[in-house]
């Protein structure tokens, strides 16, 4: 068989197109995951919760103070929400049951609590899509008979038939 310089291409780009394709697979995932972050962090956070949070929380949780260690007058990041999703899990927790801010401070109404902890059970669920996930334990297979022959073959060198 001759082999053309056209054959050679033909080659190389079958052999590159899978690779394309799954780059540009992965890409457009990402910027799928970007838009949605874009939308809770950057949109909804600064318009809705932002200002919230500065009218209510950043007087204990803020740069003075940092009350249980928690401080609400910084951006959040997917990262960060990864790194500490109890911290969220306690605000949607807290929020809820009124239970923050404290008594003795202006209290947020239903409606202001609840756009809080949709908030954050939004965040909190994109974080865990982002997450890598778990397969569990994996089962080994069993060995069928041709299977069993070629590894005895190839361990022992011994031919089993």
């Amino acid at each position: 068989m001759k082999i053309t310089q056209n054959t050679t291409y033909r080659w190389t780009a079958l052999a590159l197109f899978p690779g394309l394709l799954f780059g540009l697979t992965l890409r457009a995932s990402e910027v799928a995951a970007t838009g949605a972050e874009r939308e809770l962090f950057e949109t909804r956070y600064k318009s809705e919760i932002a200002p919230l949070f500065a009218k209510r929380c950043t007087e204990c949780h803020g740069p003075e103070k940092k009350k249980g260690g928690v401080r609400w007058d910084e951006a959040p990041t997917l990262k960060g929400v990864l790194v500490d999703t109890e911290k969220w899990l306690a605000l949607i927790e807290q929020v809820s049951t009124h239970q923050m801010p404290p008594d003795d401070k202006p209290q947020l109404t239903d409606g202001e609590a609840g756009m809080v902890a949709k908030w954050a059970e939004s965040v909190i669920a994109l974080a865990d899509a982002a997450r890598p996930k778990d397969p569990g334990y994996v089962l080994p297979r069993r060995l069928n008979r041709v299977e069993y022959n070629n590894t005895i073959r190839d361990l022992l060198g011994i031919d089993i038939k």
